[in-house]
Formats: C-alpha cells, structure tokens, sequence
C-alpha cells in the first residue's frame, strides 16, 4: 500500500498529493507526521525535509515526481 507522510492541516501540496491518488483510485495510508513522531524521525532521517512524502514499496516520491509514481502504477 501506498503512504503518504504529510500533515493534516496548512499543506497545500499534501492535499494536491491526496487528491490525486483519489482522482485516480489509488489506495494510500496517510501518515501525519505532526502525530506520529516516529514517522517524523524517519523521512528526516533520510533526508527528506519537506512533505508530502509518498512511499511505494520501498521508492520515494515527492510532489514534484508523483507522475513518475503515477507512470509507475500504469495510470
């Protein structure tokens, strides 16, 4: 399954993200990373400073590459 890391609330791009998997009937979990500290600590620990944060087993996405996860996917 797919996880988005993001926040909740004030991210404009996490919604864009959101809605485009929904757009497109792709099944995500979404992770808030302002509750879940753990997840936090972890797309930091990879580098990642900035959400949303997309994950498909094992690859990473950003908004700016969520067509190449869509291409990916078939869609």
């Amino acid at each position: 399954m797919i996880r988005v890391y993001g926040k909740s609330s004030g991210c404009t791009n996490c919604v864009i993200a959101k809605e485009t998997l929904e757009r497109h009937n792709i099944e995500y979990k979404f992770i808030d990373v302002m509750e879940d500290k753990g997840a936090l600590g972890f797309i930091k620990s990879m580098g990642y400073r900035q959400v949303p944060l997309i994950e498909d087993e094992g690859d990473f996405y950003t908004l700016k590459t969520l067509e190449d996860l869509l291409f990916k996917l078939g869609y």
